[in-house]
C-alpha cells in the first residue's frame, strides 16, 4: 500500500517545514519518500510525501496506517474504506501543523481522488 500524505502547516519557511517533517518522521514507523515542500512565507508551507506499507495483507496495512495516523492527529474523517482509502483531520497532535490528509495511491502511482473532489 502506498499513501500520499499532505501536511498543511503554518511554517513561514521551508527550513521550518523541514523541522516539522523531522518531528513527523520520529513519530512514524516508516520513512517518508518523495518529499516535496510547497508554499510561501504568507500562507505557510504544505509538505507532501509518500509512505509505503510493506505488510503482507491489506488488513495489516490498514491497521498500521491507522496506528500511524493516530500518532499524528485525532478525529480523523475516513472515506473510501474500500480502495482507494483517504483520511483528513484538522486536530493535529504536532504543533505547527494545521491539518493533514492522506490518500491511497493506485499501484501505478496515480493520485487517488480527494474526498473534496468526489
Amino acid at each position: 500500500m502506498i499513501l500520499r500524505w499532505s501536511l498543511f502547516t503554518n511554517a513561514k519557511s521551508e527550513k521550518n517545514a523541514q523541522v516539522l517533517l523531522n518531528i513527523v518522521r520520529r513519530e512514524l514507523s516508516v520513512e517518508p519518500k518523495a518529499v516535496q515542500y510547497e508554499g510561501d512565507r504568507y500562507s505557510g508551507h504544505r509538505i507532501e510525501f509518500e509512505l509505503h506499507y510493506p505488510q503482507a495483507g491489506r488488513a495489516e496495512q490498514c491497521f498500521q496506517l491507522l496506528k500511524d495516523a493516530e500518532k499524528l492527529a485525532n478525529s480523523w474523517t475516513l472515506t473510501g474504506v474500500k480502495v482507494p482509502m483517504s483520511g483528513w483531520s484538522n486536530r493535529s497532535r504536532v504543533g505547527g501543523i494545521t491539518q493533514m490528509e492522506w490518500q491511497e495511491l493506485d499501484p501505478q502511482g496515480l493520485h487517488a481522488k480527494s474526498w473534496r473532489e468526489r
